[in-house]
């Protein structure tokens, strides 16, 4: 239990409210590549997520904030997750089939109060929305069906805050391989 509740949290840190939710929450990942770059602002500051995709499994998110630069990286075919932490470690996570699945529905599970809130003009493009719960966490989720991508979101809780992340950059450009490589400088453990 506590490695499928880590293997959750880690998921979705990686990959919730950017271009994968609406994907994951599916129960599938994206078959085209992309890089989207999303500003977020919330009661524990600005910070910019950077998210590059392959469409073959291999996804890679990088969060810089006033802590610092985060990088995480997941490889579905290889079954492997690895979460880099400043100053220089990486951690390579082992995932069975069954983490591999959990990282693709598990939110889906855990949803209540899905609700659809229409179209809207968000930055110019048409963008559909929904409304859900996950938790004490309620999200809406504004998501632009041209790119498969969430154009903005905007999640609440009654003891955080709230969380504004919305897309500035998105190119459907087949990324470079060298994107999904851990960085030179980090020592690797596990997996």
């Amino acid at each position: 239990m506590k490695k499928t509740f880590s293997l959750l949290v880690i998921g979705c840190t990686l990959f919730s409210s950017v271009c994968l939710s609406t994907a994951a929450q599916a129960g599938v990942w994206p078959e085209k590549p992309f890089t989207a770059i999303y500003e977020s602002t919330s009661s524990f500051g600005k910070s910019t997520r950077k998210v590059v995709w392959d469409g073959q499994g291999h996804g890679r998110t990088e969060m810089t904030s006033t802590t610092g630069v985060r990088l995480g990286f997941l490889d579905a075919p290889n079954h492997l997750m690895t979460m880099c932490t400043p100053p220089s470690e990486a951690i390579r996570i082992p995932l069975s089939d069954q983490d591999i699945e959990q990282l693709g529905i598990a939110a889906q599970n855990n949803i209540t109060g899905r609700k659809s809130l229409g179209t809207k003009l968000i930055d110019g493009h048409l963008c559909q929305g929904q409304r859900y719960s996950l938790g004490e966490f309620t999200t809406e989720a504004w998501m632009d069906p041209e790119i498969k991508c969430n154009r903005l979101t905007v999640t609440t809780h009654p003891t955080i805050g709230v969380s504004t992340s919305r897309l500035i950059n998105y190119s459907g450009a087949r990324p470079d391989s060298s994107a999904f490589a851990i960085p030179p400088g980090y020592k690797l453990r596990g997996g």
